[in-house]
Parts: structure tokens; sequence; C-alpha cells
């Protein structure tokens, strides 16, 4: 049942930039965008600033981040060492052409898996470091969250082609930065985050195999080796399916097309949603549910919106099975090849 949520996020928005067809053998390129919270949050003809300041004290990165409510708005630091021994440690990773993305990661000891966290729209990694801190500590994950190109402090655009950029960046630096192993990741996709995940599952999956049928599956020095399995909370099966929810198929101009790739993603995948979405409906979840190769049993919460989900234990009951569940998988495929659980493929050693 509901406990309560203390954690607040605006809803999915995307549009499309530029889309049309000169020719009916003609497609143009479209290109979509995303709201960041500096974009939405205008006050007296200016945009707000991110709920997050980054600072270096000593060497090392500090965040200090809005608190809710104060007005006017106020900063407060965060402390590095959070309960139960879990380490805050802020990061900007680079992401080609002098740009960088600004990220926190929570570090839980002894942790089996490390999230890769990739967010709902119009909103940062300000907002969100409460909701991660709270359930870093209730699945008993570490989790690496980050902003998009153009949110928060991250440099560049918010364009959909960067997000894949950005969370191929974030993954690449996790493995060889943060020495997170490939096998001990999940990637975790929020409403519109769903897009850069399902992106990056299928890619690393599609290498995978291309490399498995060569005889050289990936191993603890591949750059790019499969994580573990896929979290899609509230996601969306695409960008013109949550505006025109009677569309029945894919056409040229659709972004953020999850539904399409999907059945490349050969990972245990767990689909969560709340049946009283309007914003992004539970038909999305069930159709990439439907897609996927290798599913899990989906959590459908009943009384949950697109913005509260993390307001139900069941939420949280279901992440935790989940997780023992990828241990039963990563110990089976292990078995299946003749190998132990440890020299499965992974991260720079």
């Amino acid at each position: 049942g509901s406990v309560g949520s203390r954690f607040s996020r605006s809803g999915c928005c995307v549009g499309v930039e530029y889309c049309g067809t000169r020719h009916a053998k003609r497609f143009s390129v479209h290109q979509s965008y995303v709201v960041p919270p500096t974009l939405t949050q205008d006050v007296g003809g200016r945009r707000s600033p991110p709920a997050y300041l980054i600072d270096e004290v000593g060497g090392v990165l500090k965040i200090q981040v809005e608190v809710e409510g104060s007005d006017p708005p106020s900063m407060v630091a965060v402390q590095a060492s959070q309960r139960n021994g879990t380490v805050l440690s802020v990061h900007k990773i680079p992401n080609g052409s002098n740009r960088v993305l600004a990220a926190h990661y929570v570090k839980l000891p002894n942790a089996r898996y490390t999230l890769l966290f990739s967010h709902g729209n119009a909103v940062d990694i300000g907002q969100l470091l409460p909701y991660m801190l709270d359930l870093s500590q209730r699945i008993g994950c570490s989790i690496v969250s980050y902003d998009y190109s153009g949110y928060g402090l991250s440099s560049g655009k918010p364009r959909e082609k960067n997000q894949y950029r950005d969370v191929a960046a974030v993954y690449r630096y996790m493995l060889t930065e943060l020495g997170v192993p490939g096998r001990e990741v999940i990637l975790y996709g929020m409403s519109i985050g769903s897009s850069p995940t399902v992106h990056l599952a299928a890619k690393l999956c599609k290498r995978n195999a291309r490399a498995e049928s060569r005889g050289t599956p990936p191993g603890p020095r591949s750059p790019d080796p499969p994580p573990a399995g896929v979290v899609l909370h509230a996601p969306v099966a695409s960008g013109i399916r949550v505006l025109r929810p009677a569309c029945t198929h894919t056409i040229c101009c659709d972004p953020f097309q999850n539904l399409h790739k999907v059945p490349r993603i050969t990972l245990p995948a767990l689909v969560i949603h709340g049946e009283r979405d309007d914003v992004v409906p539970v038909s999305h979840g069930k159709m990439l549910h439907a897609g996927l190769p290798q599913p899990v049993t989906p959590l459908w919460l009943r009384n949950a919106n697109h913005n509260n989900v993390e307001a139900f234990n069941e939420y949280y009951d279901r992440l935790r099975t989940f997780l023992d569940e990828l241990d039963t998988h990563t110990a089976a495929a292990a078995a299946a090849a003749g190998a132990a659980p440890t020299d499965a493929g992974g991260g720079s050693p």
C-alpha cells in the first residue's frame, strides 16, 4: 500500500522540432528535444538556475542542493558520508568536444549492483538526490545518476541524440573510472529516461551477440561489456504514442522509439508502471513488456500515477526481488558457460 511520497518530479514532455517528407521516398531526419528544468521554470522572464551547485573543496567536488519550499531559494551542503557507511561523491564526466556531464555516485558498502539511473524530464540530479539516497538504502544498491546535456550543470543542448551519447559516456566512466564491473550494473530508466536506457541496452546486447558469433564474447577487458539487467520505470513506448495514444504504428518523425528497440534487449528486464498514469499511460509499459525477449514479472501498480510510484512499498519489494532474480540468472549463465560467476564479463580490472 501507499506509504506517502517525499519526492516529487515533473512529468514527461517530448516534442519534435522538425520532421517532414518532401518526397514519398525521401525522409528528412527528425530532431526531437526534451525540456530540462531551466526551460520550464521561468520566473519574471528569467530562467531559474539548477537545483544544485557543485564546488571544489581541497580538490574534491562537493554538492549543495536547493531546500525544497525555501523562499528565497537557499542551498544546503550534502555531507559526503551518509548513514550506514554510504558515501556520496560528485563527478564531472567528459563527454567529448569539451563537454561535461554532472553526476553523483551514491556508493553503498558491499552493494551487489549499481544502478545507472537515467531520470525523467524537467528535473535534475539536485532535485533527485534525496530520492537516490533513500532508494539506495531501501534496495541495497549503489546508484550513479547524471544530468543529460543541457540539464542542470551539464553542458551541451537537450537533444534526443545527445541523451544517447550521454548514457554511453556515463556507462564507460562507471567501468573505467569508478571500477564498477559491467556485470554489476543495472540500467534504470525513468519516464523519458527509458529512451537512453533502452538505446544503450539494445546497443550493448547487439554488440555482445556479434562478439559471441565470432567466438569472442566480451571479457573483463572489453570496453563495453553487457550489464546485468534493465529496469524501465513508467517508460515511453515512443514520443508520438505519448501525444497520440491512438497511434498504432511507428512513423518517420517518431522520437524515442523504445518499442522498436526492446526486442534487441537480451537481458532480464523489469517494467514498472502505475495503472493511473495519465502522462504516459500504462499501455506503454505493457507494450514494451510484451516486446522484451527476457522479461521478468512486471509490476503494475493499481493506485500509482506517473509521479508517485516510489510512494508504494510494492515498488521497493519488487526491485529487491529483481536483484535476487539477477543473481539466479547470472549463476545460471555462468554454469552454462562452464565458468564461475566471477568470470563473467565485467569492467576494467
